[in-house]
């Protein structure tokens, strides 16, 4: 069998809604596919896809491959998506295995992002896998994840091709690492090939929407604008009050301002000045009144002493007055007889 069973499509609309940490909105998505047999072995599809969630995004791939509608398909595919926060290039290999009713679908390469503001450039290596089961010919369900500039999520999809039709329903979950979720519901209508089964479709005509799938792995920064940084400060704004006081201790002193506190420096000391000799006198006075004191108190020891000799002189020459009980304090070599002081020498002379 040829590796396409002749010139196909698909279009596709579905509505939604993406639900955010900062919110939910509604959100539309249209997506369409074309795909040219090159030869009997060889093919060729191009995908693109518009949404509106969040913001405005676009998506679109090319697809060379080769393909056993038995077996297998093998190929490359180049891929971009842009969203409101960067424009993601990518590149890398694609492969699909069929096993009876089972599927599995991988493509993975490099990603280059583009920032839409002022950054570097991101790159980083992108895989997307997809297990998928075919309940019946007409029915598909599948589960996958993907990893898309650094973001990661995982994603459960449905389709239902209706009886005797080129109709579908498709249904699709993704739940983002950032906790978000894109959840939409649409129609996906088949053109140009005979009336086939859904899994006859997805093996002999047209591979996997890569688009799409581009759109639904995009998320962090890959979808938001990173808020813009403040401009750093300009140096208008006024100085801090550290800068003010380092200014005022660097400028020079007003002289009329050295001149007062030099008058208040020599007021000052002239007053010290003043005191100390006020202190001085007052010590030199009290040093005068302490001899003054001095002298009188030695003036009046010295009377005292005189009148106490005057007396004793007295009481020695009046021996009469003394009272007889009192001791006689006699001149050396007089002898008391009868109470009284008597010269032995006088009474010598006085016999002779």
């Amino acid at each position: 069998m040829p590796a396409v069973s002749g010139p196909n499509g698909k279009i596709e609309f579905d509505a939604g809604a993406l639900a955010l940490p900062s919110g939910s909105t509604f959100m539309a998505h249209a997506a369409g596919t074309l795909t040219l047999p090159l030869g009997d072995r060889f093919g060729i599809q191009a995908d693109v896809t518009a949404a509106t969630a969040p913001g405005f995004n676009t998506s679109a791939a090319l697809h060379v491959f080769t393909r056993d509608p038995a077996s297998y398909l093998i190929g490359g595919t180049l891929g971009v998506v842009r969203t409101p926060g960067a424009m993601v290039l990518t590149a890398g290999p694609e492969a699909e295995l069929y096993l009876d009713r089972w599927t599995i679908e991988a493509w993975g390469g490099v990603s280059v992002a583009h920032p839409s503001s002022p950054a570097p450039t991101r790159i980083a290596p992108f895989a997307m896998a997809d297990l998928a089961y075919y309940l019946s010919d007409n029915w598909r369900l599948s589960v996958g994840v993907s990893t898309l500039d650094n973001f990661s999520a995982v994603h459960f999809g449905t389709e239902y091709l209706l009886d005797d039709s080129s109709i579908s329903l498709v249904g699709d979950a993704r739940l983002g690492q950032d906790g978000s979720i894109l959840a939409t519901l649409g129609l996906r209508a088949y053109i140009g090939a005979p009336s086939k089964s859904l899994i006859r479709r997805h093996r002999e005509d047209d591979p996997a929407d890569r688009a799409t799938q581009l759109y639904s792995a995009a998320g962090g920064v890959t979808s938001v604008v990173p808020p813009v940084p403040l401009p750093a400060a300009s140096s208008s704004e006024p100085p801090s009050s550290s800068s003010s006081a380092e200014s005022s201790s660097a400028q020079p002193p007003d002289p009329e301002q050295a001149s007062s506190t030099e008058d208040d420096t020599e007021s000052s000391s002239s007053s010290s000045s003043s005191s100390s000799s006020s202190e001085e006198a007052s010590a030199s006075s009290s040093s005068s009144e302490q001899q003054t004191s001095d002298s009188s108190e030695s003036s009046e020891s010295s009377s005292s002493s005189s009148s106490s000799s005057s007396s004793s002189d007295d009481s020695s020459s009046d021996y009469s007055d003394l009272p007889s009980d009192e001791p006689l304090n006699c001149p050396m070599g007089d002898i008391v007889v009868d109470g009284a002081c008597f010269d032995p020498g006088g009474l010598d002379g006085g016999m002779d």
